[in-house]
């Protein structure tokens, strides 16, 4: 899959305005980007050309033929550079991508796994505790969550990144890369477990590939994990509970700000939950670490 989006020269030029061409692909593999910010004066015709060419080199290189140089006559600028950007994966990782998607009419579809081990040891034989999430980047609550549950079972806690998302693209391999250097940098922590990658957006599917676990979530992804148009429709509260009965899993659920939580007490049965007098919740999120860098 690959896509382009450019901001070239237009008829009616307004002040100020970058010009820009990025262009990504994305493999089962590897993910690519190239990104070029124009900024000497040429015609539409012009950046249109170079473009194409930075379009066509990106292909080749997916392709193993011999890149091209730009139009004759059209040469970058001191201050005009094409930025590269790739991530591979293992194959491991790109067989899991491969497999079928969640759809509308069925949740069950084929799901599976590959397992990320930062220490080079063995894979522990009982996997009780996992704390799914994105982890874009894994920050200090995520830490104290999985330090507080770790020591509350007497258990490493493994951590489950989903490749794929109900609403949203596949995660690409350059987010994936920086998600996992988050992680690692926690990989001699006593909580630590191992990391597994996954197809499975929904909690049904997780639940299916670690029975006997208990997930460790927040107050706004337990009120999700409820709702029914969680699942498009296709099945309702108390099917969720059976199958996560069922599958004899658990859930931690950590309080946080501003986020209302609202238990059925038929739920409260399949949870633990951890208040803000524990889990002393700043707020913090992935989403404002990611604004901050930017």
């Amino acid at each position: 899959m690959g896509l382009g989006t450019c901001t070239l020269k237009a008829t009616n030029e307004r002040e100020g305005r970058k010009h820009e061409i990025h262009v990504a692909i994305q493999t089962f593999s590897e993910t690519g980007v190239n990104t070029l910010e124009l900024t000497v004066n040429r015609t539409r015709q012009e950046e249109e050309k170079i473009a194409a060419s930075i379009i066509f080199n990106v292909l080749a290189h997916y392709c193993g033929v011999t890149e091209i140089d730009f139009p004759d006559g059209t040469q970058l600028g001191e201050r005009e550079e094409v930025l590269e950007k790739y991530s591979s994966v293992s194959r491991s990782i790109g067989d899991v991508l491969k497999l079928q998607n969640y759809s509308q009419n069925n949740p069950y579809e084929t799901i599976g796994m590959t397992r990320i081990n930062f220490n080079e040891l063995e894979p522990t034989k009982e996997i009780r505790l996992v704390f799914p999430g994105s982890f874009d980047p894994c920050h200090k609550n995520h830490v104290f969550m999985a330090r507080w549950a770790s020591k509350r079972y007497n258990k490493p806690v493994h951590f489950e990144i989903s490749l794929k998302n109900v609403d949203k693209p596949p995660i690409d391999f350059i987010s994936l890369s920086q998600r996992l250097d988050s992680l690692r940098e926690h990989k001699d922590e006593d909580f630590m477990g191992d990391v597994y990658l996954t197809n499975t957006p929904l909690f049904m599917q997780k639940a299916t590939l670690f029975p006997n676990a208990t997930f460790i979530v927040g107050a706004d992804t337990i009120n999700r994990i409820f709702d029914a148009k969680y699942y498009r429709g296709v099945t309702d509260m108390p099917t969720v509970l059976g199958h996560f009965k069922g599958k004899n899993v658990r859930f931690i659920v950590f309080h946080r700000k501003s986020v209302e939580l609202t238990i059925d007490p038929e739920l409260l049965k399949v949870c633990e939950i951890v208040s803000l007098d524990e889990y002393e919740d700043d707020g913090t999120s992935s989403t404002e670490i990611r604004n901050k860098e930017v």
